[in-house]
């Protein structure tokens, strides 16, 4: 698949790791450490393409975020 089609899409980290379905443990910080990874991960990498910051049930631990 071509670069071009690719930095067409958005792509999340993880959908609602505030819910069950995320097992680190602890949970918030768990997912911090992975999405900081991925973030310098993709920002480090192919510059054309874009994440989508983190969405998380009701909204929860985004002013921690």
């Amino acid at each position: 698949m071509a670069i071009e089609e690719v930095s067409q899409w958005y792509f999340e980290v993880w959908n609602e790791p505030n819910i069950d379905f995320w097992v680190g443990e602890p949970k918030q910080a768990t997912y911090f450490e992975l999405y900081k990874h991925t973030a310098r991960t993709v920002e480090g990498g192919e510059s054309s393409v874009a994440y989508w910051s983190p969405a998380t049930a009701a909204s929860e631990w985004v002013p921690e975020f």
